[in-house]
């Protein structure tokens, strides 16, 4: 692997966006960040090592390592194919897991330069797509309802704000409401911060490339919050909305700090 690679990391409360960022970020041509390529190993240990991300270990896909291989789904073959064949140039490599947020420690002991992209949404509306996962999914915990998301949400926004204080430049925060209202131009802006290149020709192929995520964007961001009264009350009690409010601001520093450069 190329000694001049970086390591990027995708991370989260899950359903708060994860999966389309990774996606959007695939778009620029300097970016491979797997869909929970190694959730199986990541769910079991909390070391991340550089030599899963070596070409010969990061396409071979082993038994109880990810549902989301070439082997098993269309779409991840396609996906694959695609990262495969921008391994040799890419300036980023690395992993989309939502938890990621329970062990950061585990990431930058063994790749001290990573960054980490963190995406965040309104309490309400992760916790009411937990919901509709309880409710009618099969592969989704019945337990892992609207409640208990917010412990995961509090939890992924506590950790994330604290290791800024430690690793500052390490991380870029998204606002998902912002990044799906804004489209292309916050997704520009995203490269931007990881200090990507864009030219015309360029950014007229990701805008192509990205319409049918940001189509599939419509319909999420139009639904109404459908949760029962008392389970919304208790969201928004049990929610720190301070938290909330402080990862909107690191995203506004961000911004003024680009501005500033």
């Amino acid at each position: 692997m190329s000694d001049s690679r970086e390591f990027l990391f995708v991370s989260g409360c899950p359903r708060s966006g994860t999966t389309v960022l990774t996606r959007l970020l695939n778009l620029h041509p300097d970016v491979i960040v797997g869909l929970e390529r190694y959730k199986g190993l990541f769910g079991k240990t909390h070391e991340v090592t550089a030599d899963l991300f070596e070409k010969d270990r990061f396409f071979d896909f082993r038994d109880g390592e990810t549902d989301f291989t070439p082997q098993g789904k269309k779409d991840a073959a396609a996906f694959y194919e695609k990262v495969q064949s921008k391994y040799a140039h890419a300036k980023f490599i690395g992993d989309k897991y939502p938890q990621f947020f329970r062990f950061y420690g585990g990431i930058f002991k063994n790749l001290p330069d990573a960054r980490i992209v963190f995406i965040f949404r309104d309490p309400l509306y992760v916790a009411q797509s937990w919901q509709r996962r309880a409710d009618d999914s099969t592969a989704w915990p019945e337990k892992n309802d609207a409640r208990r998301a917010i412990g995961y949400w509090n939890d992924a926004l506590a950790y994330t704000l604290a290791y800024t204080q430690v690793r500052k430049n390490a991380f870029v925060f998204v606002d998902y409401d912002e990044l799906f209202t804004n489209r292309e131009d916050a997704l520009f802006e995203i490269y931007g911060w990881l200090g990507l290149r864009l030219n015309a020709q360029l950014k007229a192929k990701i805008t192509e490339e990205a319409a049918p995520e940001f189509k599939r964007s419509e319909e999420v961001l139009a639904r109404e919050i459908t949760l029962d009264r008392d389970t919304a009350t208790d969201i928004k009690l049990e929610a720190d909305r301070n938290l909330y409010r402080r990862a909107k601001r690191v995203v506004e520093s961000q911004r003024s700090r680009a501005n500033y450069s």
